[in-house]
């Protein structure tokens, strides 16, 4: 007889709390709720766990909860009715956290075409009916199939002997295969008695999801450990590459943009903003996150999708085009070159040929990286008063249409508003905030709400600028310190950059460099997109908003990016390096974070950061391609930087 076994917790069902014991701090605060004990939740939790361990060691066999519960009535003094109605409860709650895993049932119907029985084995307490029920209502379990319980033989599954209680019970097997997560219980001891063992690791928690849940008792970190892993989970559907990027998109990327989300909220409502308006392209994804929050919290804001860009902004804001601007307009990125930077300016440089090859700016050159000194000395061709002249006009028309669509969009409104952008300098607000006074004849008061600011603020008037990474008494590491492109990465869009607006019928519409954002969705930016969400849904429904410490919640979620950038699986380094990233104003070049290089070219850019990509993700390709010399590099990189941040440098 051929049959096939599962394993059923953290196989076929897991819970939606990180370990099995967490539930009884749950089961704590119930009882003491409707008086049943005057302990504190982590107090009987200790208590649930002590009776446990109690009885196993008065008896040589497997236990089962009514014996625990003997145990524990004892201890807590209680009646043989109370004792039944907190063993009641216990099984309520555990049926309430039971999920199936997504996927383990297309295994288990796989399983039926090949085998004459199905059985599932585990190593557990409760009663038999009580399992067998959660896996029939989960879909695993049909008439005919056999559950074999520890507690109810009396035998260990670690141990091996549920799996010779097996053999007893059905004598006729000829061929075995057995699926579970536990390496000893359900791959080596299987084994080691000729049966076929398949590793199901998917259940278990990620290093990610056991950062989460920490080594103590708050319940909060267990539960959103938890929502991390019945995230991670709901992947059945996709394979290969895709799987990658919805785990961190469910470990990394999702509890750290929530966090950020929820702050924007909370704060936005605490300073009496009514209306937050999320700019592209990194705010489509956090509004997203928005709606799932508001929906489940109840934050009294409107939220709204805004369309812009530096590129639409910078240059509408401009009425006097001279040393000022020239910062934004020579900002260094990856390859900056003369073409470029009359781009951002709404102009191209074949019009202004003459006055570039005066200042040694021939046609040839201009494609080629500009060096710093080249920077300085294009400097002097858009002082010129042709191009400033140029500029102011270019200026006027883009600024015109862009208070036109702004005021479709309702930023002129009698409501105190606000934006959300990724940030860096917060140079976006500054343009914004010009653009909306100079038609209102006055400043406009305008709160912007950042993920991070590498500069210190310095709005102007009746404007604001606040900061989730470094908010005052959270310790992390200085943003400088991070790669800023992750988090553009995960905040990336599924439309191309805003170019400025357009007429379009009766509104105003952006006018867009790429309708679609097609090399990161061909990468997998929909899989990603779609895994924060799914980690945004499980979490808001399972906690309140004010249920756990944003601050702890905060440094969680940094750490667990810190390990995601700092030590990448393999698989992790391939899938993530691939991105397609620009860091320019306007897009024209992408490149992936983790070369493809020779050694050779893997030496040169060590010494010479001119030949490095746009935000070389070093551990990643350390991670990717083996080096003892960039491990070596990235080591006293990490040294000098650990001395730099001691001394405030």
């Amino acid at each position: 007889m051929q049959i096939t076994s599962f394993d059923v917790f953290d196989t076929l069902l897991v819970r939606s709390l990180a370990v099995p014991a967490d539930l009884f701090l749950v089961l704590g605060e119930r009882l003491r709720t409707i008086r049943l004990i005057d302990l504190a939740a982590p107090e009987f939790a200790h208590a649930r766990r002590e009776a446990e361990s109690r009885r196993r060691r008065t008896q040589s066999s497997e236990v089962i909860v009514e014996e625990i519960y003997d145990e524990l009535g004892k201890q807590l003094r209680w009646s043989e009715s109370q004792r039944e109605q907190a063993l009641r409860l216990e099984l309520d709650l555990e049926r309430a956290s039971l999920h199936g895993v997504p996927g383990m049932l297309e295994r288990v119907e796989a399983a039926r075409q090949t085998s004459e029985r199905i059985l599932f084995l585990t190593d557990m307490y409760l009663p038999p009916s009580f399992i067998e029920s959660v896996l029939q209502d989960c879909g695993f379990f049909r008439r005919g199939d056999m559950l074999f319980v520890s507690g109810s033989w009396r035998v260990s599954k670690a141990a091996g002997q549920l799996y010779q209680a097996v053999r007893r019970e059905l004598p006729g097997i000829t061929g075995w295969r057995h699926f579970g997560d536990n390496v000893q219980a359900d791959v080596l001891v299987p084994r080691r008695q000729g049966i076929e063992a398949v590793e199901v690791p998917e259940g278990r928690l990620t290093r990610y999801e056991q950062w989460a849940r920490g080594d103590g008792d708050a319940l909060w970190r267990s539960r959103l450990a938890g929502a991390m892993r019945l995230a991670r989970l709901a992947s059945s559907n996709l394979s290969g590459r895709r799987l990658p990027i919805w785990g961190v998109a469910c470990d990394v990327a999702g509890p750290l943009l929530f966090g950020y989300v929820h702050w924007c909220l909370r704060e936005a409502w605490q300073r009496g903003v009514k209306r937050l308006y999320f700019v592209s392209r990194d705010g489509q994804i956090l509004l997203k996150l928005a709606e799932i929050i508001r929906g489940q919290w109840d934050y009294p804001i409107e939220c709204r999708y805004l369309y812009g860009s530096r590129q639409a902004w910078h240059l509408a804001s401009v009425e006097k085009f001279n040393e000022g601007q020239f910062d934004w307009v020579l900002v260094p990125t990856k390859d900056l070159h003369v073409a470029e930077v009359f781009g951002r300016i709404g102009l191209r440089a074949e019009d202004f040929a003459t006055e570039l090859e005066t200042d040694g700016f021939g046609r040839t050159c201009w494609q080629e990286p500009l060096s710093e000194a080249q920077r300085v000395r294009l400097r002097m061709t858009l002082g010129r008063s042709s191009v400033a002249a140029a500029v102011e006009q270019t200026a006027r028309d883009r600024r015109q249409i862009t208070q036109r669509y702004l005021a479709q969009e309702g930023l002129f409104d009698p409501v105190p508003v606000g934006i959300v952008d990724i940030g860096w300098h917060g140079n976006l607000q500054k343009s914004l905030s010009r653009i909306l006074a100079r038609a209102s004849g006055g400043p406009v008061p305008l709160v912007g709400f950042y993920f991070g600011l590498l500069t210190k603020p310095t709005a102007g008037t009746g404007q604001n600028m606040l900061a989730y990474w470094d908010r005052e008494g959270i310790p992390v590491r200085p943003l400088r310190r991070e790669n800023l492109a992750f988090f553009e990465i995960f905040t990336s869009a599924d439309h191309g950059s805003v170019m400025g607006y357009h007429e379009a019928g009766d509104s105003l519409s952006p006018r867009l460099q790429t309708p679609a954002n097609d090399r990161a969705v061909a990468w997998g930016l929909r899989e990603m997109q779609a895994g924060l969400l799914e980690f945004a849904r499980r979490w808001a429904s399972v906690i309140g908003a004010n249920e756990f410490p944003l601050d702890e919640y905060q440094q969680i979620t940094q750490h667990n990016h810190r390990s995601f950038y700092e030590d990448p699986t393999l698989e992790e380094a391939r899938i993530w390096g691939e991105f397609p990233y620009s860091d320019q104003q306007v897009e024209l070049h992408y490149s992936g974070l983790v070369p493809n290089w020779p050694a050779g070219d893997l030496w040169r850019a060590i010494l010479n950061p001119a030949r490095r990509p746009a935000y070389w993700w070093q551990e990643g390709t350390a991670a990717l391609h083996p080096s003892l010399v960039l491990s070596l590099y990235i080591a006293l990189r990490r040294i000098k930087q650990r001395i730099r941040d001691a001394f405030g440098a």
